[in-house]
């Protein structure tokens, strides 16, 4: 409820009104008063609610920059949520993204069947607290290792790598052997 105005530095003047069958007196400077308290205070709680229910802008965190690719790497506590995403690369390798957004490449030391359709894997650290190259990823109850784990960057979506593995295949079935 709203504060009262103050009567003591009120200049009231009163009117006499003739109402229907009734006479009554008006306190004008009062009720101007304390209606525009009232609107003031209504027209403050309007616009807050008005600036709270604004759909907030969320920045989507750019993704971490390495200062240098392709350098070994390792990832500390991965059984903790260390590992945020991941994405294969074929049944060759696969990108790993940390909780920091940083991206890193793992190699295998063989085809992993099974990686490229791969809705979950596990992380198997061989006792350890980091992932890196010594540890291995295990895909529908099959343990493939690592050769290698480097920084990397962002991945391209797949329909781009498959449009590049497709120009690069394309490029070396034209190029023509030299001859001895």
């Amino acid at each position: 409820m709203a504060e009262m105005p103050d009567m003591s530095r009120c200049v009231a003047s009163i009117s006499w009104k003739r109402g229907q069958g009734a006479e009554f007196f008006i306190l004008h400077s009062f009720w101007a008063a304390y209606i525009a308290l009232v609107m003031k205070k209504a027209l403050f709680v309007v616009l807050s609610c008005a600036a709270l229910a604004l759909p907030v802008q969320a920045r989507k965190p750019e993704p971490h920059i390495w200062p240098e690719l392709g350098v070994e790497a390792q990832i500390v506590f991965p059984n903790h949520g260390a590992i945020r995403n991941f994405e294969a690369d074929g049944n060759d390798g696969i990108w790993l993204e940390d909780q920091q957004r940083r991206w890193y490449y793992a190699e295998m030391f063989g085809p992993c069947q099974g990686l490229n359709f791969a809705q979950r894997i596990g992380f198997d650290t061989n006792g350890s607290a980091n992932f890196d190259k010594f540890s291995s990823i295990i895909v529908d109850r099959q343990n493939c290792r690592l050769t290698s784990l480097v920084t990397a960057e962002k991945p391209l979506p797949l329909k781009e790598r498959v449009n590049l593995r497709n120009e690069a295949r394309e490029a070396g079935k034209k190029a023509v052997a030299p001859a001895n």
